[in-house]
């Protein structure tokens, strides 16, 4: 009886503080998509590794809700609070990408020097976004990313990865990895972070990539309370410009003031 009377009491709290949760999956195999992109009132919140989301009680009745993730089509939808689970099937969209070679291929470094008495740290709510040169001019495969550091926190904030390729003037609209990539601080510590990409199959292109960063408080819930977390990044020693993606047309934009760029170095297949 003691046990049952705990485990109400558990529970209870729960089930009271959540109205509606939306579970995200795919259209055609029942997939729950992890990490999908929730945008409300212009501001983007995400499903957790599960494909999960949930609303409070208080949150009311919501329109023009946005379900979206790479390699689906994005879906509107409104919330009721009715306090029912919701499951939101997403449509794939398949998109022809070029073949990779699996040949033998060399390991290649493109390296990214970073001052170590320069620091910056990104905000909330926006994508930032810096440009990484393919000096070997072939296309080929990332194998890894490393991130230098210079202060973090383990809190429940998420680091987000997106690469975008390069053509002459311009950046690709969609992503070329076809997975969202979140890292958890908690999975990160003080100075240089190797971050391992083989498992994503993203292509190299000739040109170069765009790698696209954005820092996020929590997933899994619709919530408006932010506090910033204790992470800095170390920034590089070369010249280039930041970017910032434009929420109103999904684009790349350069900052028109100078901007530190935070350093990045990659491994490569080519």
């Amino acid at each position: 009886m003691k046990e049952c009377l705990v485990a109400l009491f558990y529970f209870f709290p729960v089930a009271a503080y959540y109205s509606q949760t939306l579970i995200i999956q795919d259209q055609s195999s029942g997939e729950k998509l992890g990490f999908s992109e929730i945008i409300i009132k212009r501001n983007t919140y995400y499903a957790d590794s599960s494909g999960v989301f949930h609303f409070s009680k208080n949150t009311g009745r919501l329109t023009d809700v946005t379900v979206k993730r790479i390699g689906y089509l994005e879906k509107k939808i409104s919330i009721e609070n009715d306090e029912t689970d919701k499951n939101i099937l997403l449509e794939p969209v398949y998109r022809e990408i070029e073949n990779i070679s699996l040949l033998p291929k060399k390991v290649q470094t493109i390296s990214d020097d970073y001052k170590k008495n320069s620091s910056s740290s990104l905000p909330f709510g926006i994508d930032l976004g810096y440009k990484i040169q393919n000096k070997f001019n072939k296309e080929g495969l990332l194998k890894s990313i490393t991130i230098p550091l210079k202060n973090i926190s383990n809190n429940k904030s998420y680091i987000k990865l997106d690469f975008y390729e390069l053509t002459d003037q311009s950046v690709s609209k969609v992503p070329i990895n076809t997975k969202p990539v979140f890292i958890p601080l908690t999975d990160l510590k003080k100075g240089e972070n190797i971050i391992d990409l083989g498992r994503y199959k993203i292509p190299f292109p000739k040109n170069g990539i765009l790698v696209g960063i954005r820092i996020i408080e929590r997933i899994g819930e619709y919530n408006n309370t932010l506090s910033k977390p204790v992470i800095s990044f170390y920034n590089s020693k070369r010249k280039d410009a930041a970017y910032y993606k434009n929420q109103s047309t999904d684009l790349w934009e350069k900052f028109n003031s100078d901007l530190p760029v935070i350093s990045f170095s990659l491994t490569v297949l080519l």
